[in-house]
């Protein structure tokens, strides 16, 4: 049985009092959220507050109300009801008084507050619609009126339509929608309208680059260099740059709050190599210069002074940066001057001829270092600030024919001499004086053999010759290296007349009237060579000249025999040559010789004695006339393809 009182159950769940102030404060704050996001997503002036707070305030009282009456219902006990009532009387007047309130700001919502300002423009109490008026009334003439833009050298007159300089009205304007609490706030602080300006960029940098450029300036470089062991240095110069984006930030923050003229804004320029970089290049090179180097070698000494020093340093420049760098063939070149005979050439031994009398041209040997591995002592050394002394240990390099030995050879005076003349033509010239070139300056040891092929080389373009004519079965033939039978010839008529000991020799396979009968010679290579033993006490020098008709050799030594002579028979087995026309191709005319056959005695003395001698047999093959073309009607048919011998000395 339940009893009525007005104690409540401890089990009763009693709903706590809605706060009237706490639930108004939340519900407008949703609702004022609310429209501010209208006010800032709406572009149009035309709004009336009035109506809005109107609405708010109506929603508000209502939304309250039905939240008392749903805590009046859930309550049964009549006592709970009582104080629900009360606590709807007791906060009915705040509610009354929160509306009055609400209304009593209504007015600075719809009117601008007391103290708003649009670029020094008093706008205050007025509605969107005069203030807006008001401001075009202002401020027109400032939009088009034109402004002044200065660089640092010189400035220009401009109407900021040019630049694309313009007021944005509307976006200014929404700055002034304020929301119920932001005109609670301006009633008391008053307000500040800003202008929202728009620049063209594209347009301002159309026409403000000329007159920027020319107040732009490239920056310096710092320097360094050296000149007569003296540091010349000097400073960057920073060069300027138009800040566009600065510049447009200024234009757009100055213009309509500020007087002309409007400045274009410059960023310093600093160099790529500066103060700083200059400064540790003049360090580390003053640490260089400081001192001398000291070079000690072989019991002398150079000094490298601070001008040596500083003459093998160089810089390498570039619009980035600075290197510095050592002359190494320099300092190489200074230690060379300051160290005579330190790296002198090597030089062989040597026989000059002069005045027909060999002369001995004494050996140069050389003390040597490793250059790279001086060079690195040499910049060690600079790097050190207490020791700038370098020890180095040369090595001796001794020439590969020393003074003793050639004099041991005993080139004391000439043996023989000969001149081969030939008829001038120039592939003779061009293959005898490549030859020759060959030959000149050999040595013949004492018992060595000379062979001919081997001195003056295949004959191939690669080593110097030219097609030239030569023997070819026995008729006249072109190829590689004809003529060099000539300088064979004379070289062996040399070493006839020396005395020296034949192993191979041949004559021509035809008699060719420039040489001596019996005291020839040819070569072909792989085949034929020219070969002659050193038989004398000493060895041998072979000397060559060429001229335009004519090859000499000359060879020194100690002569062995005071004279040798040559005595020839008279032809032997004669044999009359014919008379061949030939169509062939590569025909070439050749005059005739006979064939025969003719013994060359030598015989050498000494001290008036003959000491010996030795004969040289040689057998000519007929050489026939050969006439390239038809042969004339009137001559006999058995003349007209006689084949030549077969013999092949070509050269």
């Amino acid at each position: 049985m339940e009893i009525e009182g007005d104690n409540e159950s401890p089990h009763e769940l009693v709903d706590p009092e809605p706060n009237p102030i706490d639930f108004v404060e939340e519900f407008v704050n949703a609702e004022a959220e609310e429209e501010t996001q209208f006010f800032e997503s709406s572009s149009s002036v035309d709004y009336d507050p009035i109506e809005k707070l109107d609405s708010l305030i109506e929603q508000t009282a209502e939304h309250y109300l039905d939240e008392v009456i749903k805590q009046v219902s859930v309550t049964p006990r009549r006592s709970t009801i009582n104080r629900k009532i009360i606590s709807l009387l007791t906060t009915s007047a705040t509610i009354v008084g929160l509306i009055i309130g609400l209304y009593g700001i209504s007015y600075s919502i719809s009117h601008l507050p007391n103290n708003t300002k649009f670029l020094s423009i008093d706008i205050s109490n007025l509605t969107l619609q005069d203030a807006l008026q008001t401001i075009s009334v202002n401020i027109d003439d400032e939009l088009n009126k034109n402004i002044v833009i200065e660089s640092s050298s010189d400035s220009v007159v401009i109407n900021p339509a040019e630049l694309g300089l313009t007021l944005d009205v509307a976006t200014t304007l929404k700055q002034t929608r304020l929301n119920p609490f932001q005109s609670f706030s301006a009633l008391i602080q008053g307000y500040e309208v800003t202008p929202v300006i728009r620049l063209n960029d594209v347009l301002m940098k159309a026409k403000l680059t000329q007159l920027a450029a020319g107040s732009e300036k490239k920056p310096r470089l710092a320097d360094i260099d050296i000149k007569d062991g003296q540091i010349i240095t000097s400073r960057q110069v920073n060069g300027k740059k138009v800040n566009w984006d600065k510049t447009q930030e200024a234009i757009v923050a100055s213009w309509l709050r500020e007087e002309n003229p409007f400045e274009i804004v410059y960023d310093a320029v600093e160099p790529q190599i500066t103060d700083s970089d200059v400064l540790t290049l003049s360090s580390q090179l003053e640490n260089y210069l400081s001192e001398t180097v000291i070079v000690r070698s072989d019991n002398r000494t150079a000094i490298f002074s601070r001008r040596d020093i500083a003459e093998v340093i160089y810089f390498e420049k570039n619009q980035s940066k600075i290197q510095m760098h050592f002359n190494q063939q320099l300092i190489w070149n200074k230690l060379i001057s300051k160290l005579p005979g330190l790296d002198k050439p090597i030089k062989n031994a040597d026989l000059k001829v002069i005045d027909e009398t060999p002369v001995l041209t004494p050996a140069n040997f050389s003390l040597k270092i490793g250059s790279q591995e001086f060079q690195d002592l040499f910049i060690a050394a600079l790097s050190d600030s207490k020791t700038r002394e370098i020890d180095l240990n040369p090595f001796i390099v001794r020439p590969n024919i020393e003074t003793e030995q050639l004099a041991n050879l005993q080139i004391v005076e000439k043996v023989s001499e000969f001149r081969q003349n030939f008829p001038p033509a120039q592939y003779r010239t061009d293959n005898v004086s490549n030859a020759a070139k060959f030959i000149d300056g050999t040595i013949l040891m004492p018992g060595e053999i000379y062979s001919m092929n081997q001195t003056i080389k295949e004959r191939t373009r690669e080593n110097g010759y030219v097609p030239g004519i030569y023997i070819n079965n026995g008729k006249f033939d072109e190829g590689l290296g004809g003529g060099v039978s000539i300088i064979t010839t004379a070289v062996w008529t040399a070493a006839f007349f020396a005395g020296l000991e034949p192993i191979e020799q041949r004559a021509h396979s035809i008699y060719i009237p420039r040489y001596q009968e019996g005291i020839e010679a040819t070569v072909q290579w792989g085949s034929l060579d020219l070969k002659f033993k050193n038989n004398l006490d000493s060895a041998i020098l072979i000397k060559s000249k060429v001229d335009l008709d004519g090859v000499t050799i000359t060879m020194y030594g100690k002569k062995k025999f005071d004279q040798v002579v040559a005595k020839k028979s008279n032809r032997y087995n004669v044999k009359p040559y014919k008379t061949i026309y030939s169509q062939a191709k590569n025909c070439i005319d050749q005059e005739g010789q006979p064939g025969f056959g003719v013994t060359v005695t030598r015989e050498m003395f000494r001290n008036g004695a003959l000491v010996a001698s030795d004969e040289f047999k040689t057998n000519y093959r007929i050489g026939n006339t050969i006439i390239c073309g038809a042969k004339p009607d009137n001559l006999n048919e058995d003349l007209a393809n006689e084949s030549l011998d077969p013999v092949s000395l070509p050269e």
